[in-house]
């Protein structure tokens, strides 16, 4: 403990008064300022520091200041060796429980060896990781590991409906949405293209209801292709068809359309703003994805601009608008 006896016999009462307020305001700030850890621990701290704070002012001699400082530092270095050993179980409780997911998604999903294999790598990083940056980059690692499941859970449960609806096509009883065009699947997203969605366009108008057309074109694709390459721009493309295919009903179709634009197309009997609501939670809810580029990893948003059309009119004026609605979008993806 650094003496200040030497700095009383020295100074002059004036200068002792200021030094005296300065000790006042630190303890003051060792009992106040202290980041707290265990409820309890800290509602003890504090209570000691008011005890030993109290029994200073104006009047107290050198010999017991230099007490009641010592006590104040003893009772904050235990303090803060109590909170340390209480971090360290909060983390190691952490570990546990990325552990316990890890093992409980290995065991009931169908996920993976290769998704699995992630989600035990992050669980050894998260062991390891001794900064504030380490771990969010681990948390963006497994928020992609869970999506993957996400992902292969959806991809089963569209098998199971495309089999429900072949068995359906069979009994018109049974058809309540649109037939699925003959049409290949676009290799990106994994959506029909868009041959499949004018198709779809001139059977909804067909059929009569309260149809809409949405077009959702990605943001910032085309400088991100410049930039990081075309993989990661499909890749982004692809996250955006993921995340639009899992906020919409199993009965809304999503197409491809051409460059950075999907098109939905949704039967709806609420009024439109109803649906620019659910199309706002949607698209806001999409988060960022982590991209390894050489030796580093990105953080890059995923974010869309969207419009909404009635389908009310021929297939051709719809696609006429989407594809304006498109271009005046290209100066932004």
């Amino acid at each position: 403990m650094i003496s200040i006896r030497k700095y009383w016999n020295q100074r002059v009462p004036d200068e002792n008064g200021a030094l005296r307020r300065a000790l006042g305001l630190l303890l003051q700030s060792l009992e106040i300022h202290t980041a707290p850890g265990d409820d309890v621990d800290y509602t003890q701290f504090r209570s000691g520091m008011e005890g030993i704070t109290s029994r200073f002012g104006a009047d107290t001699p050198p010999e017991e200041v230099l007490i009641i400082v010592g006590e104040a530092v003893t009772a904050f270095r235990e303090y803060s060796e109590r909170t340390a050993r209480y971090r360290r179980a909060q983390t190691a409780e952490f570990q546990r429980m990325v552990g316990m997911l890890t093992d409980t998604i290995s065991a009931t999903s169908n996920a993976t060896d290769r998704t699995v294999g992630r989600l035990q790598e992050i669980e050894r990083k998260l062991e390891r990781a001794a900064v504030i940056e380490d771990i969010r980059v681990l948390r963006m690692q497994l928020d992609e590991c869970l999506e993957s499941i996400r992902a292969e859970i959806r991809r089963q449960e569209d098998e199971v409906s495309t089999s429900k609806s072949r068995i359906s096509s069979a009994d018109p009883v049974f058809s309540t949405t649109l037939g699925p065009p003959l049409q290949e699947m676009d290799a990106v997203t994994g959506m029909p293209g868009r041959a499949a969605a004018e198709q779809a366009l001139e059977e909804a108008r067909s059929r009569g209801g309260q149809w809409y057309a949405v077009a959702i074109v990605a943001n910032r694709i085309a400088s991100i292709n410049s930039r990081f390459g075309y993989a990661v721009g499909d890749r982004l493309l692809r996250k955006l068809a993921e995340g639009m295919r899992h906020g919409l009903s199993a009965n809304d179709r999503i197409f491809r359309w051409s460059g950075p634009c999907l098109v939905a197309l949704l039967l709806r009997t609420a009024p439109e703003y109803e649906l620019r609501t659910e199309l706002q939670r949607i698209t806001s809810s999409f988060k960022e994805e982590l991209v390894e580029i050489g030796n580093r990893a990105v953080l890059l948003p995923i974010s869309a601009s969207w419009a909404i059309f009635r389908s009310n009119e021929p297939a051709r004026v719809i696609r006429e608008k989407i594809d304006r609605f498109v271009a005046s979008q290209s100066a932004d993806y």
